[in-house]
């Protein structure tokens, strides 16, 4: 019964664009990941749901709020994305993974000082996915950091 209910109000953030993750509500809802996912998709199924692609962009202000970055660096983190986007640079991608680089980059541009340690903690993603995320992105928009 709270796996359903769970389940329907990840489909219901995802289609109004509310940024949660699946994870979050497997921590709130003490419910097992597997679980939820499984029954999010059942429920995308039966219902026929066209989600909507999330954005990476959307996913910057809170790991941003998380480390305690800038304004200024958010907007360029966002900046990077689009950029990235408009090259097609992001399709398929983690959105997560790739605001979390684009935070980092950005970081780097304007002189924060945080780690990829604490940016992928922050994020949930790993380091490696950071780093992988990093050469890709910094090479496709030929960056000079």
């Amino acid at each position: 019964m709270y796996v359903a209910a769970a389940a329907s109000l990840y489909a219901a953030c995802r289609l109004t664009q509310t940024q949660r993750t699946l994870r979050e509500f497997s921590r709130h809802t003490q419910i097992g990941l597997k679980e939820v996912s499984s029954a999010y998709r059942l429920v995308q199924r039966e219902l026929r749901l066209q989600m909507p692609v999330p954005s990476p962009q959307l996913r910057v202000p809170k790991i941003a709020t998380r480390l305690g970055v800038r304004e200024e660096t958010q907007r360029e983190a966002v900046d990077i994305l689009r950029r990235a986007e408009g090259l097609r640079a992001t399709a398929g991608k983690d959105p997560m993974g790739l605001a979390a680089v684009a935070l980092c980059i950005a970081c780097l541009m304007n002189d924060e000082r945080y780690t990829q340690k604490m940016i992928s903690e922050a994020a949930g993603v790993t380091e490696v996915t950071i780093r992988n995320r990093y050469k890709s992105l910094k090479g496709d928009l030929k960056l000079d950091i």
